[in-house]
């Protein structure tokens, strides 16, 4: 049983643990987390690759974000797995953030823009390898094989795939020449924690990292939320002294849910249909 495996590694690494319970998580994309007394999560890579640019790059995080990163506390010697602290923080919630009055709903938009400036600034080692990919780009990689199926879609998407496919062509050679800031690049609610009061606390999950264009970090939050999405990027504003295009965050989130609908996670695939289906 894999988590016997895991179990043994942890042992060897922190001998002085005492194991009282464990169980493996096992829904992460491409992780396998252990969670050993309702208080440590240890993260294992499920295709045995090595955290070695990930670790580092959360210990330099953490020493200008220490309060809202996770602190890699147990490495392993080759960087093959480590472990923090469990946190146990709310994950914000599309329904509940509607009920939220100004003064509380403005609070979560500019802590939160703060934190991704801080992170968006950081200064980062070229020792430290960051990709620099997202699945945005990568539709637009394979623009035209995709083209090739748009006559068996709907005219709503077609309608998308055309609006989306001028806007690459326009701005595709510019973006390649912004991809300097460095991207948390999976913000969404799953991963954006709160307190009972809605106090933003912490984000998880940065192991999908990556250089590109500022506007993308908005993305998720968008297809998510739009109203919220608009009081964060103007948050961000007053805090970046950065001018934003809300449009180019809009076609982001549209060719990203092109992506999903051409793609083969059935999940988000039901998301971007969903998505699709409420254009007018």
């Amino acid at each position: 049983m894999i988590i016997k495996k895991y179990l043994s590694s942890i042992e060897k690494l922190v001998p002085e643990l005492k194991i009282e319970h464990s169980r493996l998580i096992s829904e992460w994309y491409n992780n396998y987390v252990v969670e050993i007394n309702d208080e440590l999560m240890f993260r294992f890579s499920k295709e045995n690759k090595k955290f070695v640019d990930e670790i580092q790059l959360l210990l330099l995080l953490w020493e200008r974000l220490w309060d809202k990163i996770t602190y890699p506390m147990h490495i392993s010697k080759d960087q093959s797995f480590f472990g923090y602290q469990k946190i146990v923080w709310s994950k914000m919630d599309n329904e509940l953030i509607c009920w939220l009055g100004d003064i509380k709903y403005n609070m979560l938009a500019n802590d939160l823009a703060e934190y991704m400036h801080k992170i968006h600034t950081v200064s980062v080692s070229p020792s430290i390898k960051i990709p620099i990919y997202h699945k945005a780009h990568n539709f637009w990689h394979h623009y035209g094989l995709h083209k090739k199926n748009i006559s068996l879609v709907s005219d709503k998407v077609k309608k998308l795939f055309e609006s989306v496919g001028t806007w690459w062509t326009e701005w595709s050679a510019e973006i390649w020449d912004n991809y300097q800031w460095l991207l948390h690049n999976d913000l969404y609610y799953n991963n954006i924690l709160v307190s009972n009061e809605w106090n933003f606390q912490w984000c998880i999950d940065i192991s999908d990292y990556t250089y590109w264009d500022i506007h993308l970090e908005f993305m998720s939050l968008y297809l998510q939320n739009p109203a919220f999405t608009k009081n964060l990027m103007l948050a961000y504003q007053q805090v970046s002294h950065l001018k934003l295009d809300r449009e180019r965050i809009k076609l982001y989130g549209e060719t990203f849910v092109l992506a999903e609908y051409f793609g083969q996670d059935s999940i988000n695939n039901i998301l971007a249909k969903e998505y699709i289906s409420n254009l007018s």
